[in-house]
């Protein structure tokens, strides 16, 4: 804990695109980031976030960190207002919570990105990388700001003293544009909906499978996985689905097979973390080479569940021993029901994996350590 005592004395100006009560997987995890480096080494945080919460009710503080927000969400303003804060706070470190479409609507940061890059002078700048740039079709818009994304991301990485990213895949793809050697450290995407250090058992548990995420996500889970979600709660002795998170759609269906299906709509994090410590397995349609930077996967893992992804495509992944998750796939080759025991070891596994390399407490030392190692 050498490197967190040595930034007792020291600040942390996280940029982020929302806040709550608006639900933004950046300013949750700031604040969560916040809150631990607090706990850990009483090392505070001012979150500045981009966009005010929709509904007009701004939260002013918590414990370690407090919230300011700019005149305009546009990137000149944000700008001014991240100078203002460097100058009060002229030995805080600045990390950039960045994802392409987090500060424009159009898909187009690069003009955010120069601006970010323009304060960037004295080095105090690092940037997780959330997200890269995005790709498709000609037919698709993603198609047409790929480029525009790809040299918002190498502005920043070049602005930046240190580059962090939650996933193997997204540091190969940054290693692959450096022009100048820096340190790239990985950080996965820890639970934001809290963590069970020790978890019930899953014979304790109620016998059914959460559909957890975002609509879109769980929409495309029933299209493309809706009939073999029933054989999957067969194979793993389960009685009932929840679909949990905000969003409603008519393609969220009323019933899996014979299967009751119950919609529970937007949770709050204690209500989510209470629904999943008392479920026995946890589904997500997620590309399973990128499975390290999926808030979801790490709150199934975080709360002892049984982790399950349904690939949207396997496209360059290649399993490998000790996977903290079971695939879709493999589980419905399964020729008969999975013994309780064998179910409960991979649960265990996966949570296990989650305790030592991806929980808050891990994340905050490895962020702090980073930053120490790259003043």
């Amino acid at each position: 804990m050498t490197e967190n005592r040595a930034m007792t004395d020291r600040h942390l100006i996280q940029v982020v695109s929302g806040f709550r009560p608006d639900v933004d997987g950046m300013g949750d995890y700031a604040r969560h980031l916040a809150e631990e480096l607090w706990r850990q080494a009483q090392v505070s945080s001012t979150i500045l976030v981009f966009h005010r919460p929709k509904n007009g009710t701004e939260v002013a503080d918590g414990e370690g960190w407090s919230v300011c927000y700019p005149p305009t969400a546009s990137a000149q303003s944000l700008a001014a207002e991240l100078q203002r804060q460097m100058q009060l706070k002229p030995q805080a470190r600045v990390l950039l919570h960045y994802g392409p479409y987090a500060y424009s609507d159009d898909g187009m940061p690069l003009r955010f990105a120069e601006s970010m890059a323009g304060l960037s002078a004295d080095r105090r700048l690092t940037v997780f990388f959330h997200e890269l740039w995005a790709r498709g079709w000609p037919w698709k818009r993603a198609f047409w700001t790929r480029s525009n994304q790809l040299c918002a991301v190498r502005t920043l990485l070049a602005a930046s003293r240190l580059g962090l990213s939650s996933s193997a895949l997204y540091l190969n793809r940054l290693r692959s544009i450096l022009e100048v050697q820096k340190p790239l450290v990985q950080v996965r995407i820890f639970s934001n909906i809290g963590e069970v250090e020790r978890p019930l058992p899953l014979r304790k548990r109620e016998p059914r499978l959460v559909v957890f995420g975002q609509i879109a996500t769980r929409i495309r889970l029933y299209r493309q996985y809706g009939k073999q979600l029933e054989k999957l709660c067969s194979i793993l002795h389960l009685e009932s689905v929840v679909d949990a998170g905000s969003g409603e759609s008519e393609a969220i269906p009323e019933r899996i097979g014979s299967l009751p299906l119950k919609r529970r709509g937007f949770l709050s994090e204690e209500a989510a973390s209470n629904l999943l410590a008392t479920s026995v397995a946890g589904v997500l349609h997620y590309g399973p080479i990128a499975w390290e930077k999926s808030g979801v996967v790490a709150a199934y893992q975080a709360h002892g569940m049984l982790p399950i992804i349904a690939p949207r495509v396997m496209e360059g992944f290649r399993p490998f021993p000790g996977m903290p998750f079971a695939l879709i796939g493999d589980l419905l080759r399964k020729r008969e029901p999975m013994r309780l025991e064998e179910m409960q070891a991979l649960a265990d596994q996966a949570h296990g994996f989650y305790c030592q390399e991806v929980a808050l407490a891990q994340a905050a030392l490895r962020i702090t350590t980073a930053l120490e190692l790259n003043r």
